[in-house]
């Protein structure tokens, strides 16, 4: 099948732009369908089963790449699959689940050197039927979250751990008194992160009653796993959706589509998550868009050679193929273009790094501050930090009205390393949290011990509010509300250091 996107720039601006694809009407390409799934491999994207009708399941694989198009692959013992998980582990598939007969009895694995398929060896011990469930990979182990099996919605984690042709099921156990999400299906779950860093992000669903909008972080880097939720701003997606896909590109989510209200209205928007401050934005988008639907794939295509980046070197284009709108299902295939942005390509914003680089010119310094617990002073530009805060401009811009803007050494009731973080982010705009470690809580006289992380949003929550900053403050939210989590279980109950964490969890309105 040959298909070919032609990218029609103009000169309006835009965040992305729906490709129209030109295919011959003699090729091949899959059939309309729902409920399929798709993994990205190195040079090419894998669609795997789906249905025609409802509570149908097929049999195929079909293979997409930009310059080859669709083409039909063929597989030995191939399983007829619908509504089902599929994760690529080193160099095999693994399907689970969904309305397919044979994905209710085990978990199939698709070796792709020999093109065969085989049931997993998982000794019996393979969850119960599901449908509708999420599922994505952490550091080679594959994590299926919530699910529809026969009673209705579920919420519980299943893990799968693979050596060899043996599989092995755990499920994650979390205590009765810490915060879950709800039951749902239909929604997604997204490895974000770098790699060796990631977190599991949730979104969405079904709930039975409702379309879900809430938004869930699973911490599975832990010796226990953990739950919270961020708190996030920016324009959120406007009601809860299900039925999405929710792509990984770089530290950012991109969601398309969805059911809005059980079978009547589907949605055809783009939005854009902000993973690193939990900022939500809605995507402008040049181009004809695809009729709004939902049970579709959208998955990042691996970078073409010359191709530009759209973050972190990924490729720049989602392939989205099919889904329906139960009085139809679609065969359609849309590319969507991460890195538009314009007439032209333009380099790279260095911008956060030419200032974090003018951060650490002391010599072109004019303001100096004594963090608390003494220690040499940091050094800062009085333009940057006027620029960037109206409390810094009202105290520095006539120095004689402040008595800090008057002393010679601006005095600070922050340690050094929380104050040097503060500085980072308003000449970056970014704050590099994950020091690793541990670190003596830094505010009040708490004798017990904190993460270097928690310990430093402490100290940072209170300047962010002080200086109007929203983003450093939502940074700052997230991190204690994982660590009022995680720590919280090693204080003893009424202990001082509990009950800081508790008062500033409510006091800052962090998640418990």
């Amino acid at each position: 099948a040959q298909v070919h996107a032609h990218s029609h720039r103009s000169p309006m601006l835009s965040d992305f732009e729906w490709l129209p694809l030109k295919v011959e009407e003699s090729a091949a390409a899959p059939s309309a369908r729902w409920g399929h799934a798709a993994v990205a491999l190195e040079d090419a994207i894998l669609l795997i089963g789906g249905a025609e009708t409802f509570g149908g399941a097929l049999s195929d694989v079909w293979s997409f790449s930009e310059d080859l198009g669709w083409r039909l692959v063929p597989t030995q013992r191939c399983p007829m699959l619908a509504a089902h998980i599929a994760n690529l582990v080193q160099n095999h598939v693994y399907c689970f689940g969904g309305d397919g007969r044979d994905g209710c009895i085990a978990v199939w694995d698709l070796d792709l050197d020999s093109m065969v398929w085989s049931p997993l060896d998982d000794s019996g011990r393979s969850p119960p039927w599901r449908r509708t469930a999420a599922s994505t990979v952490v550091e080679d182990v594959i994590y299926m979250i919530g699910e529809w099996g026969e009673g209705g919605p579920l919420n519980v984690v299943h893990a799968l751990t693979v050596q060899g042709e043996r599989g092995d099921w755990r499920q994650l156990r979390f205590s009765v008194c810490e915060r879950t999400p709800p039951q749902r299906g239909s929604h997604s779950a997204t490895a974000i992160g770098a790699k060796g860093h990631e977190s599991i992000l949730v979104y969405g669903g079904f709930a039975g009653g409702e379309q879900l909008a809430d938004l869930w972080l699973l911490d599975v880097r832990v010796e226990r796993p953990t739950w919270s939720c961020p708190k996030t701003t920016g324009r959120t997606p406007p009601s809860g959706r299900s039925g999405h896909s929710a792509t990984a590109v770089g530290s950012h989510l991109i969601l398309l589509g969805g059911e809005q209200e059980y079978q009547k209205t589907f949605f055809h928007d783009v939005y854009i998550l902000d993973c690193d401050a939990f900022v939500w934005s809605v995507a402008q988008v040049s181009g004809s868009a695809p009729p709004p639907r939902g049970w579709h794939t959208g998955t990042l295509l691996p970078r073409e050679e010359g191709e530009r980046a759209a973050a972190d070197g990924l490729g720049s284009h989602i392939l989205l193929f099919g889904g329906g709108v139960y009085t139809r299902f679609f065969d359609d295939t849309h590319i969507l273009d991460l890195a538009a942005g314009g007439a032209a390509p333009t380099p790279p914003d260095d911008l956060a790094l030419d200032l974090g680089r003018l951060l650490a010119r002391v010599d072109l310094a004019d303001v100096a501050f004594q963090p608390a617990g003494g220690g040499p002073p940091l050094h800062a530009h009085s333009q940057v930090l006027c620029a960037r805060s109206s409390l810094f401009d009202a105290m520095l811009a006539d120095r004689s009205r402040w008595a800090e803007g008057a002393q010679g050494c601006i005095q600070v009731d922050v340690p050094a390393d929380s104050f040097r973080l503060f500085l980072e982010f308003l000449y970056t705009g970014r704050c590099s949290f994950d020091a690793g470690g541990a670190a003596a809580s830094t505010t009040g006289e708490t004798p017990g011990k904190l993460d270097a992380d928690a310990a430093r949003a402490l100290d940072l929550l209170p300047l962010a509010s002080l200086h109007m900053l929203p983003r450093l403050q939502a940074q700052c939210a997230n991190v204690l509300g994982r660590a009022v989590k995680q720590k919280a279980r090693g204080f003893e109950e009424g202990s001082p250091a509990l009950q800081q964490l508790l008062d500033l969890s409510v006091l800052h309105d962090i998640p418990q």
